[in-house]
């Protein structure tokens, strides 16, 4: 055998592994630490808002154009477009094995394409599917009773914004809640009427006075910069004073309108603890690791906060870094602890003797070794790599032990020394691979699982398998060079570790006897253990994730359709006062509708009411406080749902709808669809597992 000749040379196996745990060193520093697994599903959700226009101009003048350019990019596999008054979604799926990346870029093609077909002012934006998990803060900033919205948006825009845009991971930055202040030009009928002026006169009076062009290029260095000529009104009376040509002679606008200073009307809601705010969203690169850009966003907030307005402050709402951080913690610990456990166990029944030290060793090189091969894939520490390497923390030291023994063996038999090394290893080298392969075999199906599955098994079946090729890497190269090198020791177990092997030994015996004496009643009890299994197994809870408590709920409510916005603002203030009215809530952040510049696509008659929940809330009561909070913010006729933020985020990024769980129905007649989804309400209002259905025919007819 050609392997333990190798161990003879340990200068060599010191530099390899040496390189191998200075590389998994780098890599545990370097890895992204996530909630849950990269999403990599070729799938484009397209965000089109267009306030003011019904579904029928929806139709005509943005999905028409938009769906004429996508449904000619190669690859696309299927087309749907969600439309209602001023908004409209679309999802673009490829063919399964396209680039993510390289689909959208190809969808904001057909974009740019498809703009001059648009209606002014539509900007459509795009996103990967699974972009809503990349959601990393949220926070609500409250204003003093003396700073209106608008100065305060203003004051962010112009010195946060870009701040944060620039740190390096930060994906995009959404602000909303009032809008940058505008000047509203009010023309008076009857003046107009008196001085014969139409109000394209008026308008083309405005333009032409306003001014807002190139001006040619400027080379400063090795840059070429754009400059640009401006001659924009700041006040109302600059606006006032442009002069109006009428058959009569000019008048000045003033004659003819007058001039308000105020921010654009704006289609939707957001309330902080019950009064008016703002909302801002940080989305963070798909590569970038939560935790380091969620510090540089506090950070640099915290180093802005003396340019804002005073008595101005942000408002933490949600934060994924906490959660990743309560994930790492509890797997890390829990690793941490079976690991110790698994070596008490061998001192236990081994003895305190030179192998179980070396095995001990082995336990964290494994780890250093798969955290060093999940990075070089690409992947993440997250819930699921964490959860697969806490796992395989017992089967680490399977392959170790099978060596350690075998070698025992030899030199409690005569061979001492290297020779009792090699004979050791030559006697267990193919059943030790042959058993750790079979146990990999096991789970390389899962990395060929596709679809929405395979985003969260490939990189559970890729931890799994990278530690346990790393267990046998270290057992049959680490151990043998350890042993060797210092040389055979006396090996007493403990007599308690004795006692326990022998009474396991008899037990076995025992029953192996009774069974091969008794084939049918041991079949028999086969049967029924497997039967009791099964009806157990019916009667444990089944969940998503196991996610622990990030310290926050979201309550997802729908009006009736055709609600209108300030009612449903109204209806969103009693159920937020009524939930800062409980001990447990600190917080309470409300949207009703969808700003224009976000991703949100939710109705004038829905939103969400993130509620921040104090310190020191028990993870085991969560659903209780959920149930309590669901119970003191009813209202009639309006349709609840509490779920935590990063669930309802992976639902969105899952589906592309805010609804866990969704059925769609598609087809040519409105009246059919209406009787089907009918149809299917009735039946799923039959299965006791939902807690609760909702049929939304709130769409407009069309």
């Amino acid at each position: 055998m050609r392997l333990p000749p190798l161990l003879l040379r340990p200068l060599l196996w010191a530099m390899v592994y040496a390189g191998l745990l200075a590389y998994g060193a780098y890599a545990l520093w370097r890895i992204p630490a996530e909630v849950l697994p990269r999403f990599d599903f070729p799938q484009i959700s397209i965000v089109v808002h267009a306030p003011g226009y019904a579904t029928r101009e929806m139709e005509s003048l943005v999905a028409r154009p938009m769906e004429g350019q996508l449904m000619g990019l190669q690859g696309l596999s299927t087309l749907r477009a969600t439309l209602a008054q001023g908004t409209a979604q679309f999802t673009a799926r490829f063919v399964q094995g396209n680039n993510p990346q390289l689909a959208l870029q190809a969808v904001y093609g057909a974009i740019d394409r498809a703009r001059s077909s648009l209606p002014p002012g539509v900007a459509p934006y795009a996103e990967i599917m699974g972009n809503a998990i990349n959601e990393v803060a949220d926070y609500g900033v409250s204003l003093p009773a003396n700073v209106p919205a608008w100065q305060a948006e203003t004051a962010i825009r112009t010195h946060v914004l870009p701040a944060l845009r620039a740190l390096p991971g930060v994906q995009r930055v959404e602000l909303f809640g009032a809008g940058a202040p505008t000047l509203w030009i009010q023309p008076n009928p009857a003046k107009l009427i008196q001085h014969h002026v139409g109000i394209d006169a008026l308008a083309r009076a405005v333009g032409h006075a306003v001014v807002l062009a190139p001006a040619g290029r400027l080379a400063l260095g090795h840059q070429n910069v754009l400059l640009e000529l401006r001659d924009l009104p700041l006040k109302a009376s600059d606006v006032l004073a442009m002069p109006v040509p009428t058959p009569t002679g000019p008048v000045p606008l003033s004659a003819l309108a007058r001039v308000v200073n105020t921010p654009p009307p704006i289609h939707y809601g957001l309330q902080l603890d019950g009064h008016p705010g703002l909302g801002l969203i940080v989305f963070k690169q798909p590569g970038a690791s939560t935790i380091p850009v969620n510090d540089a966003v506090t950070q640099a907030m915290n180093r802005l906060q003396d340019q804002l307005p005073h008595g101005v402050a942000w408002v933490p709402v949600y934060r994924q870094a906490h959660l990743v951080s309560l994930i790492g913690s509890d797997l890390s610990r829990n690793l941490l602890i079976g690991g110790a456990l698994a070596i008490l166990v061998l001192m236990w029944l081994l003895g305190r003797h030179r192998g179980v030290s070396v095995l001990a060793l082995s336990i964290p090189t494994a780890m250093l070794l798969a955290i060093g091969g999940l990075y070089a894939m690409g992947q993440t520490l997250n819930l699921m790599t964490l959860g697969a390497l806490t796992l395989a923390v017992g089967l680490l030291v399977d392959d170790g032990i099978i060596v350690l023994e075998a070698i025992q063996h030899r030199w409690e038999s005569g061979t001492a020394g290297w020779p009792g090394v090699r004979a050791g290893v030559s006697d267990i080298a193919a059943a030790d691979v042959t058993g750790t392969l079979t146990t990999v075999a096991a789970y390389l199906p899962l990395l060929a699982v596709t679809g929405l599955a395979g985003l969260f098994m490939r990189p559970f079946a890729l931890a799994m398998g990278l530690a346990l090729l790393a267990s046998l890497l270290v057992s049959l190269t680490v151990i043998p060079l350890v042993l060797g090198r210092r040389g055979h020791g006396e090996h007493v177990p403990p007599r308690s570790g004795q006692r326990f092997m022998g009474m396991l030994a008899r037990g076995n015996n025992r029953l192996l006897d009774f069974t091969l004496r008794h084939p049918r009643i041991s079949l028999a009890g086969a049967a029924a253990a497997f039967v009791i299994s099964i009806a157990v197994l019916v009667l444990v809870p089944v969940n998503f994730l196991p996610l622990p408590n990030e310290g926050v709920l979201l309550d997802s409510f729908t009006m009736a359709p055709g609600t209108a916005l300030d009612e449903t603002i109204v209806t969103a203030n009693r159920m937020s006062k009524a939930l800062l009215a409980d001990p447990a809530v600190a917080h309470v952040f409300a949207r009703i509708g969808s700003a224009r510049d976000t991703a949100y696509t939710e109705k004038s008659y829905a939103g969400e009411i993130q509620v921040v929940l104090k310190p020191g809330m028990a993870a085991d009561s969560l659903d209780k406080i959920a149930a309590h909070l669901h119970h003191i913010a009813a209202q009639p006729g309006v349709q609840q749902s509490f779920d935590t933020p990063t669930i309802e985020r992976l639902g969105e990024s899952l589906s592309g709808l805010p609804q866990p769980f969704e059925v769609t129905i598609f087809g040519n007649h409105i009246s059919t669809l209406r009787h089907l989804s009918e149809v299917v309400t009735a039946r799923l209002k039959t299965v006791p597992a939902l807690a609760d259905i909702f049929n939304n025919d709130g769409y407009p007819v069309t």
